[in-house]
């Protein structure tokens, strides 16, 4: 099982992209005209020191992460066909990219929107503890009466980075050296993927609005859940992750329960790649029920029978190919009873379960075809995946053409 790893904001670099921009020249122009500077300068020259300000480190980031896995698909094994995505804050844009969630265009506006609001916050730091638990950091604030202070990104069992107004940063540092924790204060304008960083969530939120986003083409790890995108909730994860702490040990750990031998592919860094490496070390998969719905249960006496042994849980049932291609959590499919019996409730609540359905036309009059359809279209827009079926009609030629035009005028594919 192939995952895709993209890194985020620190692992930039002056002279990052030299190999990419000649290879991927259009995409670079466009780059640059959405932006209003040029991307190529900022990135192999950086004359104006601006890389390292996060209002053009993003955007600068997610290009060059783009650039790189177009390279990788375009120029690798034409097989090659990722199982899962995941990025580190920023790097989950480019997962996201990879998924065809949304096209370069609009994740490159995403990027620098997000990157704008979040370079503007101001007003605190963070700082990486390493040596210590996460568990361990807690205890030490909660004995410090340091409430102030967030854990940000949960990167390894023993790094974490903590987040919150530069006084209380400071006071902390000082409590978890004293407990033998390394602390490196990092060179960042604000509390990033803390409570402080709210206002910037709501603001971002308000600017998704004007997007709309695709089912992701495999399955693609949420930094604020360590779970796969659901559908219809790109928005609110998005939204989300600003002032969320970044899960990433969570986010390895459970794809380490769907397969037991994953192969991690980072994507134009190593700073994912050594993580990932301490994690499958130290860490255990996620327990089963963690990861899977729970199984009904019942209740038996005490030494009434044999001791069954746990259910173990594998890979997913059915084709994986198939969910990719569809945006499905599941491999189901129903539908297509006809004269109605596969109703638009039906396949309307199969879509928001993650599965597909047909609505059955069979015997039905146009216009309620017609109402049917514009029904689904405005409860699932494009986000969610159905379809309606479509019979041969030796009697009445006309009525199967009159209904690939309906289906066509629609946009029923």
């Amino acid at each position: 099982m192939t995952i895709l790893m993209f890194p985020g904001q620190g692992s930039q670099v002056k002279g990052m992209g030299k190999s990419l921009f000649g290879k991927f020249p259009e995409v670079t122009a466009r780059a640059s005209d959405i932006l209003g500077y040029d991307i190529r300068e900022l990135c192999l020259e950086d004359p104006e020191k601006k890389l390292g300000l996060t209002q053009y480190t993003q955007p600068a980031l997610f290009i060059v992460n783009a650039l790189a896995w177009y390279e990788l698909r375009d120029e690798g094994d034409k097989a090659f066909q990722p199982c899962f995505a995941l990025g580190h804050s920023l790097g989950e844009y480019n997962a996201l990219l990879a998924a065809e969630v949304f096209d370069f265009e609009d994740g490159l506006r995403l990027v620098q929107e997000r990157g704008r609001l979040m370079g503007e916050a101001d007003g605190g730091g963070m700082a990486a503890v390493m040596a210590v638990s996460p568990e361990k950091i807690l205890a030490v604030l909660a004995e410090n009466r340091i409430g102030d202070v967030d854990l940000a990104n949960f990167n390894t069992p023993d790094q974490t980075v903590i987040a919150g107004p530069k006084e209380a940063i400071a006071t902390a540092s000082k409590a978890l050296k004293a407990e033998k924790a390394r602390v490196v204060t990092l060179r960042v304008s604000a509390p990033f993927h803390s409570r402080y960083m709210a206002d910037a969530s709501a603001a971002f939120a308000g600017f998704l609005e004007g997007f709309r986003f695709a089912p992701p083409v495999f399955p693609v790890i949420a930094n604020a859940t360590a779970r796969p995108y659901g559908p219809q909730e790109t928005a609110d994860l998005l939204a989300r992750q600003i002032s969320s702490p970044v899960k990433w040990a969570e986010s390895i750990r459970y794809l380490m329960a769907v397969d037991a031998e994953p192969e991690f592919k980072e994507v134009n860094a190593r700073i994912l790649t050594k993580m990932v490496t301490q994690i499958k070390e130290k860490c255990d998969p996620l327990p089963a029920e963690e990861i899977a719905p729970a199984a009904s249960t019942t209740t038996v006496k005490k030494g009434a029978g044999t001791e069954p042994e746990p259910a173990q849980y594998n890979r997913m049932v059915g084709n994986p190919g198939f969910c990719r291609r569809y945006g499905l959590s599941h491999p189901y499919v129903a539908g297509s009873m006809y004269r109605g019996i596969a109703s638009k409730e039906m396949v309307a609540a199969m879509a928001r379960a993650g599965m597909i359905a047909y609505l059955g036309v069979g015997e039905l009059p146009m216009d309620r075809i017609a109402s049917d359809i514009r029904w689904l279209a405005g409860e699932l827009g494009q986000d969610l995946p159905w379809g309606a079926n479509l019979l041969y009609n030796a009697r009445s030629p006309q009525l199967e053409e009159d209904t690939v035009d309906l289906y066509v005028k629609y946009g029923v594919r």
